[in-house]
């Protein structure tokens, strides 16, 4: 295997594995121009002088990787921004730059030599092979599977590697004995290494496999009170001292760049049930439903049950990974209108609910939603457009007790043209946001939280302001679940830890249809929550995760949303991703031989001459001592001379053996021709140039 080809192969599969990881062709497109500026470039110096020769050689691949590394980085950057799509990590920038640097050096210093993988040579492929399999580990291919992805990112360290340590070997032996079984090895190893400690997780995880089956309920708590109706009330906490693990409770994954850009500029809110009534002051309860909803209730069997109706296109597709402890109380985000199960409990008002088996510990399903609307509070002009005169009264009531009167006195004095703003007002100036909290005897949590300490967490926050709309004749309600996350753009993944946990009011929209989020705690940012945090986040081993949306082959879950021309252009290419591979191959391919003959023709010597030979690149051993045998019969190689030169002096003198003029045409085909060394040939001139010695010493 010459070095223009290890050139090609390193370049290729470090750029492929890039478009992979990503879903970008900026390697692939900047890999190719390097190997063609570099190709093109190596033909210009063998006109030129020894100086010029040398300076050209050494510096033109530090400034094509150095120019060629910034774009890279500056164009991901840019896409990244635009479509929210994954970009690629430093360890792959650092990889794939080390790997062009050693290609442009491969193909400029193959008009020297075409054999050997010098030490440094070795070093900086061995680094950017490492970095790019590092790279590829830490990432998921979003077209392809890891059996694919990570073979192919460790091509080119096996490549090196095989090169440096066998460099006898003849380039189709290399690549079928060495090459592909040492990256099919290494995947291996590094796909069981995973799969082995994710096991290892799960059993010793504090989560049981065994666990009995989820029952229909609401999930238990400390703080539920035990005469609640149907365990589907909760006592509101009177004392509290909360600190977070940071363990992940949720993953949801975007199906678009678009939704996923969606939750990164927009506040996110995953709800798992909500509360609407008040049975006293300290405990509220669910409506109850109590009902399943099966895929066939809609007439259309497609493994899908509608959560509400919706005139909306449903285009903004998700998928949550939850553990079997959240089954019974599904994430689902506030717009989702259709969740894809064949069925799926309602346990209470958007309280919804899987019965996995008793094997399940880890869940994912699919949901369709809207596209997500930033509701603005500031767009309601006043109590008219919240107010419904025909309203249910249930999300109306409140507790039958003295201090509903002590909350409609409070905001009887609410602007009328802001009420919302006048809510969001009051509790920012008479409450403060606390985890640690706690109720006198005769006193209640929310009375609390409005006329004593006014200490209190998101939940005080969400049940002060629920009372504070009713008063106000706006129909609402409390929503538990996550808020905020951690979003991670290569995997278009937010992850929900405990710390996330929340809670919030929300008001019924005036068409009744859906529910608009009104959060009044102060650690939002205006009248919102934070915005998710970035970060990468561990891959999700969807392997674990049992699958309760199965669709077929044509649903609509594939990625879309890509407006941007060169998104579509790479989802067609990644439809035909075999094709495209070996379409890009042969392309660079043909160039390099194609360029390498008109090197060849710069270069070209007349036919009564012999190539110069003024750096004999790593001689074979025979030449050495042919050259040595010549300086004892006081022979001396003259500047300029070459081999044949060399050889018909010595046979003026002495009688040569028959195929010493093969062998230097062999050390010329191999040294400028680009044949592959043969160790049996050069052991056999050797050992002739060895005998030939020995018989003149004799005589």
């Amino acid at each position: 295997m010459n070095l223009s080809s290890i050139a090609i192969l390193v370049t290729l599969a470090a750029a492929f594995s890039g478009w992979l990881q990503s879903g970008s062709v900026i390697p692939m497109v900047i890999s190719l121009l390097i190997l063609s500026a570099s190709f093109t470039a190596s033909v210009f110096p063998g006109r030129a002088s020894p100086p010029v020769k040398r300076t050209t050689i050494h510096f033109t691949p530090w400034i094509l990787t150095g120019v060629s590394l910034y774009l890279a980085i500056r164009m991901d950057q840019a896409r990244s921004a635009v479509d929210s799509s994954p970009s690629l990590s430093t360890s792959y920038h650092l990889g794939i730059s080390l790997l062009w640097w050693l290609s442009s050096d491969l193909i400029f210093r193959s008009t020297l030599t075409n054999r050997v993988l010098r030490n440094h040579q070795a070093l900086v492929g061995l680094t950017g092979g490492l970095l790019l399999v590092s790279a590829s580990v830490t990432n998921s291919s979003q077209i392809l599977s890891q059996w694919i992805l990570l073979p192919l990112a460790a091509l080119p360290l096996a490549t090196c590697a095989a090169r440096a340590l066998f460099p006898a070997l003849s380039s189709f032996k290399t690549l079928v004995l060495v090459i592909l079984p040492a990256s099919l090895a290494m995947a291996g190893l590094i796909l069981t290494a995973s799969k082995a400690a994710e096991v290892a997780r799960i059993a010793f995880d504090s989560e049981n496999p065994d666990l009995p089956s989820v029952t229909l309920n609401a999930p238990s708590s400390e703080e539920n009170s035990p005469e609640a109706l149907d365990r589907a009330s909760r006592r509101l906490p009177r004392e509290g001292d909360i600190r977070f693990t940071g363990k992940v409770m949720v993953f949801l994954r975007a199906h678009s760049p678009d939704l996923f850009r969606s939750w990164r500029e927009s506040p996110l809110y995953a709800r798992t049930y909500s509360l609407s009534i008040f049975e006293s002051d300290e405990v509220i309860s669910a409506i109850r439903s109590g009902r399943w909803i099966y895929d066939l209730d809609d007439g259309n069997e497609d493994n899908s049950v509608t959560l509400q109706s919706s005139d909306a296109p449903l285009d903004a597709h998700y998928t949550a990974y939850v553990s079997r402890s959240s089954a019974g109380h599904l994430p689902i985000l506030n717009s989702s209108a259709v969740l894809h199960a064949s069925a799926v409990y309602e346990f209470a008002d958007s309280w919804y609910q899987l019965t996995p088996p008793d094997n399940v510990t880890h869940l994912q399903y699919k949901s369709s939603a809207n596209s997500p609307a930033n509701f603005d509070e500031r767009q309601v002009l006043d109590l008219g457009d919240l107010r419904q005169e025909n309203a249910p009264v249930i999300y109306l009531n409140l507790p039958p007790s003295p201090l509903s009167s002590r909350i409609r006195e409070l905001s009887s004095g609410f602007s009328a043209s802001d009420p919302l703003g006048s809510i969001r007002e009051y509790l920012r100036e008479n409450a403060s946001y606390s985890l640690r909290f706690s109720t006198p005897e005769n006193s209640s949590p929310v009375e609390e939280f409005f006329f004593g300490s006014r200490k209190g967490h998101c939940e005080h926050y969400a049940t002060a302001t629920v009372l504070l709309l009713r008063s106000l004749g706006i129909p609402s309600r409390i929503a538990y679940g996550y808020a905020g996350g951690t979003a991670d753009t290569r995997q278009q993944l937010v992850a929900f830890r405990d710390s996330d946990f929340h809670a919030w009011a929300e008001i019924l929209s005036p068409d009744q249809k859906s529910w608009i989020i009104f959060d009044t705690t102060p650690n939002a940012s205006g009248p919102v929550a934070r915005l998710p945090t970035p970060a990468n986040l561990p891959v999700v081993d969807e392997t674990v995760y049992h699958n309760f949306s199965a669709m077929s082959p044509n649903e609509a879950f594939a990625p879309e949303g890509f407006d941007e021309e060169i998104a579509a252009i790479l989802g067609v290419l990644s439809q035909h991703f075999l094709a495209a591979s070996t379409l890009g191959l042969v392309i660079v391919v043909i160039l390099s031989r194609v360029l390498a003959r008109q090197g060849g023709r710069n270069v070209r010597f007349p036919a009564d001459s012999s190539p110069p030979e003024s750096r004999p690149p790593s001689r074979p051993r025979f030449i050495d001592e042919l050259i040595a045998e010549a300086m004892t019969l006081g022979i001396h190689r003259k500047p300029g001379h070459t081999l044949k030169d060399l050889i018909s002096g010595i046979s003026r003198h002495r009688t040569l053996p028959e195929e010493m003029e093969t062998a230097v045409s062999y050390y010329y085909s191999v040294s400028y021709g680009g044949r592959d060394p043969d160790p049996v040939i050069e052991a056999h001139y050797l050992n002739l140039v060895r005998e030939w010695g020995q018989s003149i010493r004799s005589n």
